[in-house]
């Protein structure tokens, strides 16, 4: 009679050949721990990790130099940059009870200063913001990083698509940008989705970047709750729009951040994310709570006074009932303001770099109230009907700015109250009450003209509007 009889040996008395690899099934997490803890720092070993499976690969002498050259590669780059960083070198990354990971290298970017010191990593430390695996040996999947920074495009669409098999346009709200149809870049995502390539997507795309009150995790499930789409905002409409067109092989990166509604760090993760491609300085200014205050006045006001304010590019694009004259982006509130309010009409009209350093530290502040930005943007519109009506001759056209200013103070008076006054408020009642009625606001802009022209002296020319010295003319003729 023969049995079989079971022989037990350590795992870190096991020699394997250079390029070859052992894969050991049903592998709990306290295994692969005990496993890690055995086999001990210093070993020649790699280790990937994965719904149970655990592979040890003994990389090939020529995987070494790839590895190498790369990793310089990218140490030159972030020095010429001049981007501060840690390089860790391989490492183990764990998400406890899901998945581990042994990268060749990686790099400490923006946390760096935290990473600075440390031999081991601990549990509460980031993940790195650059790994590099190169793919002589190695047998890592796309499956043992999933736990850590990518996702299924299926899986992704699933948060944010409603029952109705809609976008859900509330979780963008948080974004700088809204979805811009046409757009050089959404093409080239549309065009990978489409082709051969689709399965390199989660190396080519910057990923999403979600900002979650709640992340509660258990065994490799994640749920997320009250969350927003803070960076991703276009790849997440190519991908809705093109959802027939995805299979299981497209994957994204993404990175999940536990953050409460209300604090302020929340605002610069989403700068932080949105500096990776190009964004102007009032797309990041869109983030601030006064802009969704100012958004939401907007929004209050009686349909028949009624502006559309546009605190994000493109938000109202393809919605009916909103006329293009009637909106104002933040650009042109800026402009409008700052003629109104700040004797910045001079620079209104061209110098968008010196109107926005002249008015820094004076425009869109938790403290000024909303009406005030609400008027300056309705006596712009008043004008412009104006025009559009060839009711004001067109030779005013490029003194506009400058006419913002002047029927403010013929309306309400020269002494104006500090803009974050309750008297600012009552100010600008008067300058609206004359906005109410498109008689008397015509009037009115028709009075303009007449300062205008004294302060012109016959050249109408529009390289005046934009000089200091028209400025302080027209100032001297309201005394």
């Amino acid at each position: 009679m023969t049995a079989a009889i079971p022989v037990f040996k350590a795992v870190s008395q096991m020699q394997l050949a250079p390029g070859s690899t052992v894969t050991i099934p049903d592998v709990s997490w306290e295994e692969f721990e005990s496993i890690l803890q055995e086999l001990g720092q210093k070993r020649t070993t790699r280790i990937a990790y994965s719904q149970g499976a655990l592979e040890i690969m003994a990389p090939l002498p020529e995987h070494e130099i790839p590895k190498d050259l790369i990793s310089d590669i990218v140490k030159i780059l972030l020095k010429a940059k001049d981007i501060r960083y840690q390089p860790f070198g391989s490492t183990t990354f764990k998400r406890q009870g899901v998945a581990g990971v042994e990268p060749d290298a990686c790099f400490y970017i923006q946390n760096y200063q935290q990473m600075i010191g440390h031999r081991r990593l601990q549990p509460d430390d980031p993940p790195p913001d650059l790994a590099i695996e190169t793919d002589v040996t190695s047998k890592t999947t796309l499956d043992a990083y999933e736990a850590i920074g990518i996702l299924p495009a299926r899986e992704y669409l699933k948060l944010i698509i409603d029952e109705s098999g809609n976008i859900i346009k509330g979780l963008f709200y948080d974004n700088v940008r809204d979805f811009d149809v046409d757009n050089e870049v959404n093409r080239e995502i549309e065009a990978t989705i489409k082709s051969d390539e689709h399965k390199s997507f989660v190396l080519y795309n910057n990923g999403i970047t979600i900002v979650a009150e709640d992340i509660n995790v258990v065994g490799d499930k994640m749920t997320v709750t009250d969350y927003q789409i803070v960076n991703g905002c276009q790849t997440s409409h190519v991908l809705y729009y093109n959802e027939k067109s995805i299979d299981d092989a497209l994957y994204i990166p993404i990175k999940i951040i536990a953050l409460a509604r209300d604090s302020r760090l929340k605002n610069n993760i989403i700068k932080a994310n949105n500096r990776q491609t190009p964004v102007k300085l009032e797309e990041l200014e869109a983030l601030t709570d006064f802009q969704k205050k100012l958004e939401e006045y907007y929004k209050s006001l009686p349909e028949d006074k009624q502006l559309f304010y546009e605190r994000r590019p493109r938000q109202f694009n393809g919605i009916q009932g909103v006329e293009k004259i009637r909106i104002v982006d933040i650009s042109s509130q800026m402009r409008c303001f700052a003629s109104m309010f700040l004797d910045q009409a001079h620079n209104a009209g061209r110098y968008r770099a010196n109107l926005q350093d002249e008015t820094r530290n004076k425009i869109f502040l938790s403290n000024h109230d909303p009406i005030g930005y609400y008027v300056s943007a309705y006596a712009k519109f008043r004008l412009d009907a104006l025009f559009r009506k060839k009711q004001m001759d067109g030779k005013y056209s490029p003194f506009k700015y400058h006419m913002l200013n002047i029927f403010r103070i013929q309306v309400s008076g020269n002494d104006m109250p500090a803009i974050y006054s309750n008297k600012f408020i009552k100010y600008c009642e008067k300058i609206e009450e004359i906005l109410s009625d498109e008689n008397k606001s015509k009037e009115a802009f028709l009075k303009t003209t007449a300062i205008i022209d004294r302060a012109v002296n016959g050249n109408y020319d529009r390289a005046s509007a934009k000089t200091v010295t028209f400025l302080r003319n027209i100032k001297d003729f309201l005394v």
